[in-house]
Protein backbone atom coordinates (compact mmCIF):
# COMPACT_ATOMS: atom_id res chain seq x y z
CA UNK A 1 0.00 0.00 0.00
CA UNK A 2 2.63 2.60 0.82
CA UNK A 3 4.79 1.73 -2.37
CA UNK A 4 1.25 2.51 -4.45
CA UNK A 5 0.41 5.89 -2.54
CA UNK A 6 4.14 7.05 -2.98
CA UNK A 7 4.26 5.79 -6.51
CA UNK A 8 7.32 7.32 -7.73
CA UNK A 9 9.10 3.61 -7.68
CA UNK A 10 5.76 1.76 -9.14
CA UNK A 11 5.11 4.40 -11.99
CA UNK A 12 8.12 5.69 -13.40
CA UNK A 13 9.70 3.13 -16.02
CA UNK A 14 13.03 1.39 -15.15
CA UNK A 15 14.82 3.44 -17.97
CA UNK A 16 13.66 6.85 -16.72
CA UNK A 17 15.44 8.60 -14.07
CA UNK A 18 13.56 10.50 -11.61
CA UNK A 19 12.70 14.32 -11.69
CA UNK A 20 12.32 16.86 -9.65
CA UNK A 21 8.01 17.08 -10.29
CA UNK A 22 8.03 12.86 -9.54
CA UNK A 23 9.25 14.22 -6.11
CA UNK A 24 6.87 17.07 -5.82
CA UNK A 25 3.71 15.67 -7.51
CA UNK A 26 4.42 12.07 -6.66
CA UNK A 27 6.56 11.43 -2.90
CA UNK A 28 5.22 14.08 -1.06
CA UNK A 29 1.53 13.84 -1.45
CA UNK A 30 2.27 10.24 -0.62
CA UNK A 31 3.93 10.26 2.41
CA UNK A 32 0.82 12.84 3.31
CA UNK A 33 -1.48 10.20 2.88
CA UNK A 34 1.04 7.79 4.93
CA UNK A 35 1.10 10.76 8.11
CA UNK A 36 4.59 12.14 7.71
CA UNK A 37 4.39 15.86 6.41
CA UNK A 38 7.20 15.71 3.47
CA UNK A 39 9.05 18.48 2.13
CA UNK A 40 12.52 19.32 0.23
CA UNK A 41 15.31 21.37 1.77
CA UNK A 42 18.15 22.30 0.41
CA UNK A 43 21.82 20.87 1.76
CA UNK A 44 22.86 24.85 2.11
CA UNK A 45 20.27 24.90 4.91
CA UNK A 46 21.87 22.19 7.49
CA UNK A 47 20.14 24.09 10.04
CA UNK A 48 17.15 22.18 9.13
CA UNK A 49 18.25 18.77 9.83
CA UNK A 50 18.89 19.12 13.11
CA UNK A 51 15.47 18.26 14.59
CA UNK A 52 14.17 16.46 11.53
CA UNK A 53 14.39 12.71 9.96
CA UNK A 54 15.93 12.63 6.64
CA UNK A 55 14.58 10.03 4.52
CA UNK A 56 16.38 10.54 1.32
CA UNK A 57 19.24 12.88 -0.13
CA UNK A 58 18.78 13.60 -4.10
CA UNK A 59 20.91 15.33 -6.63
CA UNK A 60 19.86 17.31 -9.06
CA UNK A 61 21.57 18.25 -12.18
CA UNK A 62 20.65 21.95 -11.94
CA UNK A 63 19.27 23.61 -9.57
CA UNK A 64 15.08 22.93 -9.85
CA UNK A 65 14.11 26.87 -10.58
CA UNK A 66 10.46 28.24 -9.57
CA UNK A 67 9.38 28.56 -13.31
CA UNK A 68 11.95 27.21 -15.81
CA UNK A 69 12.88 29.00 -19.02
CA UNK A 70 11.48 26.05 -21.14
CA UNK A 71 8.03 25.69 -19.55
CA UNK A 72 8.19 21.47 -20.33
CA UNK A 73 11.70 20.59 -19.07
CA UNK A 74 13.12 19.99 -15.67
CA UNK A 75 16.19 18.90 -13.85
CA UNK A 76 16.54 14.99 -13.58
CA UNK A 77 17.00 13.54 -9.80
CA UNK A 78 20.73 11.95 -11.89
CA UNK A 79 21.59 10.81 -8.35
CA UNK A 80 19.47 9.07 -5.24
CA UNK A 81 21.23 8.03 -2.09
CA UNK A 82 18.54 6.00 -1.17
CA UNK A 83 15.41 4.58 -3.08
CA UNK A 84 14.25 2.91 0.72
CA UNK A 85 11.09 4.79 1.16
CA UNK A 86 11.93 3.80 5.07
CA UNK A 87 13.11 6.39 7.49
CA UNK A 88 16.19 6.43 8.15
CA UNK A 89 18.87 8.97 10.53
CA UNK A 90 21.43 10.65 8.88
CA UNK A 91 23.87 13.36 10.51
CA UNK A 92 24.19 17.00 9.83
CA UNK A 93 26.36 17.68 7.36
CA UNK A 94 27.04 14.39 5.74
CA UNK A 95 25.21 15.64 2.84
CA UNK A 96 27.51 17.21 0.40
CA UNK A 97 27.44 19.63 -2.58
CA UNK A 98 29.99 19.39 -5.38
CA UNK A 99 30.11 23.44 -6.71
CA UNK A 100 32.72 22.02 -9.63
CA UNK A 101 29.91 19.79 -11.23
CA UNK A 102 27.33 22.41 -10.69
CA UNK A 103 24.79 20.22 -8.78
CA UNK A 104 22.07 20.89 -6.23
CA UNK A 105 21.64 18.45 -3.38
CA UNK A 106 18.01 18.08 -1.83
CA UNK A 107 17.41 16.29 1.39
CA UNK A 108 13.75 14.86 1.75
CA UNK A 109 12.84 16.19 5.58
CA UNK A 110 9.42 14.57 7.42
CA UNK A 111 7.33 15.35 10.74
CA UNK A 112 4.41 13.35 11.66
CA UNK A 113 1.32 14.41 10.70
CA UNK A 114 -2.42 13.79 10.70
CA UNK A 115 -2.77 11.50 7.62
CA UNK A 116 -6.33 12.12 6.83
CA UNK A 117 -9.62 9.74 5.58
CA UNK A 118 -8.23 6.19 3.77
CA UNK A 119 -10.75 6.15 0.66
CA UNK A 120 -9.32 9.62 0.11
CA UNK A 121 -5.93 8.98 0.13
CA UNK A 122 -6.75 6.26 -2.06
CA UNK A 123 -8.52 8.41 -4.50
CA UNK A 124 -5.81 11.16 -4.50
CA UNK A 125 -3.80 8.66 -5.29
CA UNK A 126 -5.09 7.04 -8.42
CA UNK A 127 -5.73 10.64 -9.38
CA UNK A 128 -2.08 11.66 -9.47
CA UNK A 129 -1.35 8.20 -11.36
CA UNK A 130 -4.18 9.24 -13.87
CA UNK A 131 -2.30 12.61 -13.87
CA UNK A 132 1.22 11.67 -14.13
CA UNK A 133 -0.14 8.96 -16.81
CA UNK A 134 -1.62 11.41 -19.13
CA UNK A 135 1.22 14.36 -18.54
CA UNK A 136 4.32 11.97 -19.15
CA UNK A 137 3.18 8.78 -21.13
CA UNK A 138 6.40 8.27 -21.91
CA UNK A 139 8.30 8.15 -18.72
CA UNK A 140 5.54 5.70 -17.56
CA UNK A 141 6.45 1.88 -16.82
CA UNK A 142 6.20 -0.31 -19.80
CA UNK A 143 5.43 -4.19 -20.70
CA UNK A 144 9.24 -5.17 -19.98
CA UNK A 145 8.65 -3.79 -16.22
CA UNK A 146 7.38 -6.72 -14.75
CA UNK A 147 8.36 -5.55 -11.05
CA UNK A 148 6.42 -2.56 -12.09
CA UNK A 149 3.11 -4.22 -13.49
CA UNK A 150 3.18 -6.16 -10.13
CA UNK A 151 3.60 -4.26 -7.81
CA UNK A 152 1.05 -1.85 -9.55
CA UNK A 153 -1.49 -5.20 -9.86
CA UNK A 154 -0.69 -5.30 -5.91
CA UNK A 155 -1.65 -1.50 -4.67
CA UNK A 156 -4.93 -2.14 -6.88
CA UNK A 157 -5.85 -5.37 -5.42
CA UNK A 158 -5.33 -3.88 -2.21
CA UNK A 159 -7.64 -0.72 -2.85
CA UNK A 160 -10.60 -3.03 -4.71
CA UNK A 161 -10.81 -5.79 -1.84
CA UNK A 162 -13.82 -8.02 -1.65
CA UNK A 163 -16.06 -4.67 -2.30
CA UNK A 164 -18.48 -4.14 -5.49
CA UNK A 165 -18.93 -0.40 -6.65
CA UNK A 166 -18.48 0.83 -10.27
CA UNK A 167 -15.06 2.09 -9.41
CA UNK A 168 -14.23 -0.98 -7.88
CA UNK A 169 -15.52 -2.79 -11.15
CA UNK A 170 -13.36 -0.20 -13.38
CA UNK A 171 -9.91 -1.36 -10.94
CA UNK A 172 -10.29 -5.11 -11.69
CA UNK A 173 -10.47 -3.84 -15.52
CA UNK A 174 -7.53 -2.47 -14.90
CA UNK A 175 -6.20 -5.34 -12.93
CA UNK A 176 -6.53 -7.50 -15.45
CA UNK A 177 -4.75 -5.32 -17.92
CA UNK A 178 -2.31 -5.01 -16.41
CA UNK A 179 -1.93 -8.44 -15.73
CA UNK A 180 -2.31 -8.52 -19.51
CA UNK A 181 0.52 -5.98 -19.93
CA UNK A 182 -1.85 -3.85 -21.58
CA UNK A 183 -0.78 -0.53 -20.38
CA UNK A 184 -2.76 1.85 -22.12
CA UNK A 185 -6.20 -0.18 -21.46
CA UNK A 186 -4.79 -0.03 -17.76
CA UNK A 187 -4.39 3.22 -16.96
CA UNK A 188 -7.33 4.26 -19.17
CA UNK A 189 -9.90 2.15 -16.68
CA UNK A 190 -7.51 3.67 -14.02
CA UNK A 191 -8.21 6.95 -15.30
CA UNK A 192 -12.28 5.87 -15.31
CA UNK A 193 -12.11 5.14 -11.55
CA UNK A 194 -10.49 8.17 -10.36
CA UNK A 195 -12.76 10.15 -11.99
CA UNK A 196 -15.99 8.37 -10.70
CA UNK A 197 -14.16 8.37 -7.11
CA UNK A 198 -13.84 12.10 -6.81
CA UNK A 199 -17.53 12.60 -8.41
CA UNK A 200 -16.82 15.09 -10.86
CA UNK A 201 -20.21 16.02 -13.11
CA UNK A 202 -20.89 13.42 -15.76
CA UNK A 203 -20.55 15.57 -18.23
CA UNK A 204 -16.79 16.42 -17.60
CA UNK A 205 -16.19 12.67 -16.99
CA UNK A 206 -17.47 11.79 -20.10
CA UNK A 207 -15.67 14.58 -22.10
CA UNK A 208 -12.23 13.80 -20.02
CA UNK A 209 -12.79 9.93 -21.34
CA UNK A 210 -13.95 10.88 -24.64
CA UNK A 211 -11.60 8.87 -27.12
CA UNK A 212 -9.04 11.54 -28.74
CA UNK A 213 -10.05 10.57 -32.75
CA UNK A 214 -13.80 12.27 -31.10
CA UNK A 215 -14.38 15.55 -31.32
CA UNK A 216 -15.88 17.31 -28.42
CA UNK A 217 -19.06 19.55 -28.30
CA UNK A 218 -18.92 22.98 -27.66
CA UNK A 219 -20.47 22.31 -24.03
CA UNK A 220 -17.93 19.89 -23.21
CA UNK A 221 -15.41 21.93 -24.55
CA UNK A 222 -16.18 24.76 -22.73
CA UNK A 223 -16.30 22.77 -19.31
CA UNK A 224 -13.08 21.25 -20.18
CA UNK A 225 -11.63 24.63 -20.76
CA UNK A 226 -12.95 25.65 -17.25
CA UNK A 227 -11.50 22.72 -15.78
CA UNK A 228 -8.39 22.92 -17.17
CA UNK A 229 -7.86 26.80 -15.80
CA UNK A 230 -9.58 26.22 -12.23
CA UNK A 231 -9.44 22.31 -11.21
CA UNK A 232 -7.12 20.53 -9.04
CA UNK A 233 -3.21 20.26 -10.58
CA UNK A 234 -4.98 16.34 -11.32
CA UNK A 235 -8.18 17.34 -13.42
CA UNK A 236 -6.47 20.30 -14.96
CA UNK A 237 -3.84 18.18 -16.26
CA UNK A 238 -6.48 15.16 -17.63
CA UNK A 239 -8.11 18.16 -19.09
CA UNK A 240 -5.37 19.27 -20.33
CA UNK A 241 -4.79 16.20 -21.66
CA UNK A 242 -7.68 15.61 -23.77
CA UNK A 243 -8.07 19.26 -24.46
CA UNK A 244 -4.76 18.58 -26.82
CA UNK A 245 -6.85 16.77 -29.54
CA UNK A 246 -9.15 19.45 -30.09
CA UNK A 247 -6.07 22.09 -30.26
CA UNK A 248 -7.29 22.81 -33.83
CA UNK A 249 -10.25 25.07 -32.19
CA UNK A 250 -9.01 28.38 -31.35
CA UNK A 251 -10.52 28.24 -27.72
CA UNK A 252 -8.78 25.05 -27.20
CA UNK A 253 -5.70 26.26 -28.36
CA UNK A 254 -5.35 30.04 -26.73
CA UNK A 255 -5.95 27.59 -23.53
CA UNK A 256 -2.93 25.37 -24.33
CA UNK A 257 -1.03 28.19 -25.08
CA UNK A 258 -1.48 29.84 -21.86
CA UNK A 259 -1.26 26.80 -19.34
CA UNK A 260 2.25 25.98 -20.88
CA UNK A 261 3.79 28.61 -18.03
CA UNK A 262 0.62 26.76 -15.41
CA UNK A 263 2.51 26.30 -12.12
CA UNK A 264 2.08 22.44 -12.50
CA UNK A 265 4.94 20.29 -14.32
CA UNK A 266 2.18 18.22 -15.59
CA UNK A 267 0.03 20.79 -16.65
CA UNK A 268 2.76 22.78 -18.63
CA UNK A 269 3.91 19.00 -20.07
CA UNK A 270 0.53 18.09 -21.17
CA UNK A 271 -0.42 21.52 -22.60
CA UNK A 272 2.76 21.58 -24.50
CA UNK A 273 2.14 18.17 -25.85
CA UNK A 274 -0.87 19.91 -26.77
CA UNK A 275 1.06 22.25 -29.01
CA UNK A 276 3.91 20.68 -30.46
Amino acid sequence: MRAGLIAVDLLVGSESPFTYSDINLLVLPGFSALGLKARLVPVTELDTLRSQVVAASLTFEAMPPAMPDEPDLEPEAVLELTRDPKVLSAAPGRVQVDPELNLATFVLLLQRAPSGHRSQNLTAALMRWSAFASACPERLFTQSDSVHIAGAVQFLEEIVGQSQSPMRTRLRRAIAALRNREISDAFRWIREAALIAVDVPDGVREALLCPADVYLTDIERRDLIYVARSGSAELKTLAVARLAAERERSDARNTLAQLRWDDCYWVRKAAARGIL
